[in-house]
């Protein structure tokens, strides 16, 4: 057999083949959430503006009087300004943090971020035991 015989034999598939064992996609699949025009404002205005430059101590300076229970980067700065002071042996400041952001009174931030409210609990009391 000659090699132009061996290569009429050869037929090209036009279909792609199907892949063994993949569950068929069923429906539209996952549709994607809208985002109001609020929302979309205060993210550009957040990236805009930067990132906050923090250095050892700014962290305590900053006002958590203010924040925003429901954001996250307000609850983790909060929760890092604690742990800083407490770690320095600043237990009243750590308290002043915490009790300034009012994070621990607010039941709906605690009831829908229970974990980052437990976390800053956790620093609170030790805290407050020691003062």
């Amino acid at each position: 057999m000659e090699l132009t015989d061996e290569l009429a034999a050869i037929s090209i598939d036009t279909e792609p083949r199907k892949v063994l064992n993949e569950a068929p996609k069923k429906g539209k699949g996952k549709v994607r959430k809208g985002q109001s025009a609020e929302e979309y404002q205060r993210q550009v205005d957040l990236y805009t503006s930067g990132p906050p430059v923090q250095t050892l101590t700014s962290i305590l300076e900053r006002d958590y009087s203010n924040i925003d229970g429901m954001d996250r980067l307000d609850r983790h700065a909060v929760r890092h300004a604690a742990e800083r002071a407490y770690f320095l042996k600043k237990y009243a400041e750590c308290i002043k943090v915490v009790d300034d952001s009012k994070l621990l009174e607010s039941p709906e931030v605690e009831k829908k971020h229970a974990r980052d409210v437990y976390e800053i609990r956790v620093v609170y009391d030790s805290a407050k035991s020691l003062v």
